[in-house]
């Protein structure tokens, strides 16, 4: 469940990151609408998309990671956060393996693997084995943070992949939607921040399509070298409401028949 959303931009002549999700989501197995899902790690902002269970233990995995990053560093900088990062998924998926194997099998990650050298033909384990292929985050994180001269979004998706993305992420079971709305215009990362928020509330809106993804918007900013400033949420909402608006919008468009011809050999 959720939707989570960060995208580039400038704000006085410095690097700016949008962040906006909604506060849909579950807790374990209930549903909730009042979810915190912008987190502040160190001097770096964290959005948690998906099962918030899982989002948070994914989050306490990869904080010393990030905590580690210190703004305004240069690409190796970057490289070095992604490499942890990486790690913190290999650590939280093999915990998760030990989990599922531990409950069915009374095993550990490293007990399979170490059975399975010894016994490699034994269907045991190679059913263990097709358990942990299988494992699945359940959940994902969208990191906004600034590099010597740029905006940096660092995302990963429940997959476990990590990747430094290009202008803008989005997370959730709304992602593809939003991505999809967000790719209908060209992309500059130099666009003013009032563009910048309308086509994240554009493609928020647009995703609430999907029934998983809550009505509610929350909505902050970071300009690199100040700290991160969120909008009041009457505001927010009447800009969620005026966006919603412009778009179901019925399109007003006329066709010239003047240029309508029988398609030969249809007609027959």
């Amino acid at each position: 469940m959720s939707l989570c959303i960060a995208a580039m931009c400038r704000h006085e002549d410095q690097p700016c990151i949008v962040q906006c999700c909604d506060t849909a989501g579950t807790r374990g197995e209930v549903k909730s609408d009042d979810i915190l899902k912008i987190r502040t790690v160190g001097a770096n902002t964290v959005l948690l998309a998906g099962n918030m269970s899982y989002a948070r233990e994914l989050l306490s995995e990869c904080k010393p990671f990030i905590e580690r990053y210190q703004v305004g560093g240069d690409d190796l900088a970057i490289t070095g956060l992604i490499q942890g990062l990486v790690e913190a998924v290999r650590l939280r998926k093999r915990a998760m393996a030990t989990a599922a194997l531990s409950a069915e099998l009374g095993v550990t990650y490293d007990e399979v693997f170490n059975w399975s050298q010894a016994h490699p033909t034994n269907p045991t384990w190679i059913h263990a084995w097709e358990q942990i292929r299988q494992i699945h985050l359940g959940a994902a994180l969208i990191m906004s943070t600034f590099t010597d001269d740029e905006a940096a979004i660092v995302a990963i998706d429940p997959s476990g992949s990590v990747v430094w993305c290009d202008h803008y992420a989005a997370m959730g079971t709304g992602n593809n939607i939003a991505s999809v709305i967000l790719a209908q215009r060209d992309y500059d990362d130099a666009m003013k921040l009032d563009e910048c928020v309308y086509r994240v509330i554009e493609a928020k809106v647009a995703a609430e399509k999907d029934l998983h993804v809550g009505q509610s918007t929350v909505l902050e900013f970071s300009v690199s070298g100040r700290a991160s400033r969120g909008f009041e949420q009457g505001y927010v909402d009447t800009l969620t409401a005026s966006v919603r608006k412009r778009m179901k919008k019925r399109v007003e468009f006329t066709l010239n028949f003047q240029f309508v011809h029988d398609v030969p050999g249809k007609n027959k």
